[in-house]
C-alpha cells in the first residue's frame, strides 16, 4: 500500500425490517467473518464465533487510553478511567466493529485500494506543504505505535463501516405523517407592537437524518441481541 500511495501522492421502513431479518438470519447461521483466525487461546471476546484476540484488545485499549489522556490531561485519573469503564468501552467498540464488518460482508461491500489511498492522502497529519508525504506518514504512525498494515486495516474498516451504515440509512424514508408541518405564515405587524419572532421548526432533512440515525442504532441493537457474543471478562 505504501508503494501504491507513493505512486499516487503526486497526482422505506419495510425495507429496513427486511434487511434486519435477512442479515440476522444469515449471521446466526454463518458463524461469522472468515477474515480473522485465532492466534492463541487468549480470546477476549467472540462475535458469531469470530474471535477478538487479547492482543487486538490491548492495542485498541492502549490507543484509546492515550487518546483520552491527551484530551483530559491531568484530569485523566484512575478514578476517571473507572468511571468511563474504559475496558468494557473498548471491548464493546471492537464488538461493534466486528458486527459492521459482518454487515458489510453480507451486503457485498468492499474497499478498493484507490478508496483507501484517497482517504489517506487527505489526512492533514500525513502532509507536508499540503501534499501527502510517505516519510511523514511512516514517522507519524511509528510515534503512535501503529504499523502501516494496522493503520490501513483500521482505515479500511472505517470506510467499510460507513458504507454499511449508509446502506442502512438509505433504506429509511419518512412516512407522510412524519413530515414536519410547513412553517406558519408570517403575521402582519400590529401598530405599536413588536412583531413576534419567526417560529423555526425542524426541516425535512433534519427529521430524515434523525430517523436514519435511529434506524442505524436499532439495527445494531437488533443485531447484538440476535448474534452470539461472549466476553471473557477475566482478561479485561
Amino acid at each position: 500500500m505504501i508503494r501504491f500511495i507513493r505512486q499516487r501522492a503526486v497526482e422505506n421502513p419495510w425495507v429496513l425490517r427486511t434487511i434486519f431479518g435477512v442479515l440476522i438470519a444469515i449471521f446466526i447461521i454463518s458463524m461469522g467473518w472468515i477474515g480473522f483466525k485465532p492466534s492463541s487461546n487468549r480470546v477476549v471476546a467472540t462475535v458469531a464465533g469470530t474471535p477478538i484476540s487479547l492482543r487486538e484488545y490491548e492495542d485498541a485499549y492502549r490507543r484509546t487510553y492515550e487518546s483520552y489522556q491527551n484530551i483530559f490531561k491531568d484530569q485523566f485519573t484512575p478514578e476517571l478511567v473507572k468511571q468511563l469503564d474504559l475496558k468494557h468501552t473498548v471491548v464493546n467498540q471492537l464488538i461493534d466493529e466486528q458486527l459492521w464488518r459482518l454487515t458489510a460482508e453480507r451486503l457485498g461491500l468492499s474497499v478498493t485500494d484507490e478508496e483507501l489511498t484517497a482517504k489517506l492522502v487527505k489526512i492533514p497529519a500525513f502532509q507536508r506543504a499540503g501534499q501527502f508525504d510517505p516519510s511523514v506518514y511512516e514517522q507519524t504512525l511509528l510515534r503512535n505505535h501503529w504499523t502501516p498494515q494496522q493503520f490501513e486495516e483500521a482505515q479500511r474498516m472505517e470506510i467499510l463501516t460507513e458504507k454499511a451504515r449508509a446502506a442502512i440509512r438509505s433504506s429509511t424514508a419518512l412516512l407522510p405523517q412524519e413530515q414536519p408541518p410547513p412553517p406558519p405564515a408570517p403575521v402582519a405587524p400590529v401598530a405599536g407592537k413588536a412583531s413576534p419572532p419567526p417560529t423555526v421548526g425542524q426541516t425535512p432533512e433534519a427529521v430524515r437524518q434523525q430517523k436514519e440515525e435511529r434506524a442505524v442504532m436499532a439495527f445494531v441493537a437488533n443485531l447484538r441481541a440476535q448474534t452470539p457474543i461472549t466476553i471473557n471478562n477475566q482478561l479485561l
